[in-house]
């Protein structure tokens, strides 16, 4: 898949893309009760998406990585598509 197929309310989301910007980690409360998300921007050869990196997986990746995502999903934030990387999902590196 390409970030160009993507469509807000996808599930098991699964992409190589490139980290192009992360965002400080920051401490939020979700229904789930509080943790870290790291947002950013993500892109490959089809466009640019942002992220959202929750939890743990905000620690496993650096700007200008190559990775996979896995079973990650699509919401829209602010105008704006976003993949989101939880508790069901997968980071992978690549390069």
């Amino acid at each position: 898949m390409n970030i160009s197929e993507l469509r807000p309310g996808l599930g098991r989301v699964n992409l190589v893309v490139k980290v192009e910007e992360l965002e400080k980690p920051r401490n939020v409360k979700s229904r789930y009760g509080s943790t870290t998300v790291v947002n950013g921007v993500i892109s490959d050869k089809s466009g640019r998406a942002r992220i959202a990196l929750w939890g743990p997986h905000g620690d496993e990746v650096s700007e200008g990585d190559v990775i996979e995502i896995v079973n990650g999903y699509v919401t829209e934030f602010r105008g704006e598509l976003q993949v989101n990387v939880g508790r069901y999902g997968q980071i992978k590196k690549v390069r």
